[in-house]
């Protein structure tokens, strides 16, 4: 029966390891789903590295799998991202409260904040103060962003009132060009509030057929009965 039986040749070396098995290198391709959180990608199309637009920084291309330490990267840079985002809106309502250019914000604001964040937290925050969009042109947007919200707002607030009542006032700028400043006054719960509406530039003449056109065309394109 021995010639039937397999003995083992005890020849095995200890220094033999197991084969593992190769792992899949597999690389992710970037998707444009990816800007809408702040990333846009650089390198080769085939291994894209996604790339923040806001700070710069280059992540690997692991860092586009989930649930891993680079995702997790990803995402705080994202949460800096909006941080830099709200800081920037609340310099640009300060810009606009005080009538200020907004040129201010780059040749005034940063530079102080940047001196004071230095000195009281060190250049690593420094750093985090620099990614703060707030350039002229930036604020002019944020400004303008800002105006059409709260101009949605009054008009959303206006249109669930049962009744209201319209104010004018005409007034000249400085380059002696007529506006017309429209007020309203609302029923919101059971109180009366005022608010102001808009303002717009009047035509050659101040006639009152020509504020009546603006106001009514307003009302019109604002949907207010």
């Amino acid at each position: 029966m021995d010639k039937f039986v397999i003995h083992s040749t005890g020849t095995t070396s200890v220094n033999e390891q197991p084969k593992k098995k190769s792992k899949l290198n597999i690389r992710r391709l970037y998707h444009e789903d990816y800007l809408n959180i702040g990333f846009s990608w650089s390198g080769n199309v085939d291994d894209p590295r996604p790339w923040c637009v806001v700070c710069g920084e280059k992540l690997s291309n692991e860092s586009m799998v989930p649930k891993t330490r680079q995702s997790e990267k990803m995402t705080k840079i994202v949460t800096i991202s909006d941080k830099t985002q709200e800081a920037s809106y609340l310099v640009a309502e300060l810009v606009a409260k005080q009538m200020k250019p907004h040129t201010i914000a780059e040749k005034l604001i940063l530079p102080a904040c940047r001196e004071i964040v230095k000195v009281l937290f060190g250049e690593e925050a420094e750093k985090e103060v620099l990614k703060i969009p707030i350039s002229d042109n930036t604020i002019s947007r944020r400004i303008e962003h800002m105006s059409e919200d709260i101009e949605e707002q009054v008009l959303l607030q206006s249109r669930d009132s049962p009744l209201f009542a319209l104010q004018l006032d005409e007034s000249t700028d400085i380059s002696r060009q007529a506006q017309l400043l429209v007020f309203i006054r609302i029923v919101s719960d059971e109180d009366i509030v005022e608010n102001f509406l808009c303002c717009k530039t009047l035509p050659e003449t101040t006639k009152g057929e020509d504020i009546f056109e603006i106001v009514d065309n307003y009302l019109k394109f604002a949907n207010l009965p």
